[in-house]
């Protein structure tokens, strides 16, 4: 299994940050890896919510679509990949330590098979690095109200 976390803390208020984050269409303005990403209209919102997206990848990238799969309004989102051949089950948890600090911790869980069990090691650090750079970057745009 790959798994894969990331924490961070943003000096925003939660409602911020979580507003943000649990509409993926943002996503492609932070994460590093994504081409595109857009909703898929008579889903959601919340659970169930699903959205098309494609990932940076070889011939012009991959399709790798997602469904939310829990949604708690400023506690959680988990996902899992629908399409593609690397899905993995995400959850971002959120926290406030304070009135205008949030912090996000991101988990990703990848069970790779059959041929992609040869190349869960290097997948696996692709997808961490991908992982770090997003949300680094999702920090210094929201604290920097880029958003």
């Amino acid at each position: 299994m790959v798994h894969i976390e990331k924490k961070v803390t943003i000096k925003r208020p939660i409602d911020d940050v979580f507003g943000y984050m649990s509409n993926a269409e943002n996503d492609a303005r932070w994460r590093t890896n994504v081409k595109y990403i857009e909703h898929k209209p008579g889903t959601g919102p919340g659970v169930g919510s699903e959205y098309r997206q494609k990932v940076k990848g070889p011939f012009g990238g991959l399709q790798a679509d997602l469904r939310y799969i829990e949604f708690e309004k400023n506690k959680r989102v988990a996902f899992e990949t629908t399409t593609g051949s690397v899905r993995p089950l995400g959850q971002i948890d959120y926290s406030a330590p304070s009135e205008d600090t949030t912090d996000v911790h991101f988990q990703l869980d990848w069970e790779p098979t059959g041929a992609w069990k040869l190349f869960a090691p290097v997948m696996g650090k692709i997808l961490e690095k991908n992982a770090y750079a997003s949300y680094d970057n999702l920090k210094a745009k929201l604290e920097a109200h880029e958003e």
